[in-house]
């Protein structure tokens, strides 16, 4: 399974419930990343990128439980620490900024080689960063 993260400079994912950050940017380079892959994700994460996966999108509570070993899942509020095991590959997008943070991804990528990293302009951030990396 692939997953797919944004976080900030220091890898927080919420503060007090809700996304630090959006950029429609980024989504819009998932998307080119992924085609059209089915992308396996909460209603949360679905109210705001439905405008990039309203066709290509597996929307339920227990999505990651849903999500094929080769298909690609957001993660953006949970916890993944019990579905390490299951993941192959971590697409990281990172903010260049430090947010308050409250949750963070619950994850080492110590088990995790980068692969390659991409730097591109968002439409709310002046530099984003996309880090693949692989499972050694």
């Amino acid at each position: 399974m692939t997953i797919v993260v944004t976080v900030s400079k220091d890898f927080g994912l919420l503060f007090h419930q809700r996304r630090q950050s959006q950029d429609r940017l980024q989504r819009a380079n998932l998307k080119a990343l992924i085609g059209s892959c089915p992308l396996y994700m909460n209603a949360y994460s679905y109210s705001l990128y439905q405008d990039f996966f309203k066709e290509s999108s597996v929307v339920a509570e227990d999505f990651l439980d849903l999500c094929p070993k080769d298909g690609w899942a957001l993660i953006e509020d949970q916890s993944i620490q019990k579905y390490i095991s299951k993941i192959d590959q971590v697409i990281v997008y990172q903010w260049n900024r430090s947010y308050p943070s409250d949750t963070w991804l619950d994850i080492s990528l110590d088990s995790f080689q980068l692969v390659e990293q991409v730097d591109f302009v968002g439409s709310s951030h002046e530099r984003i960063t996309r880090l693949t990396y692989q499972r050694r």
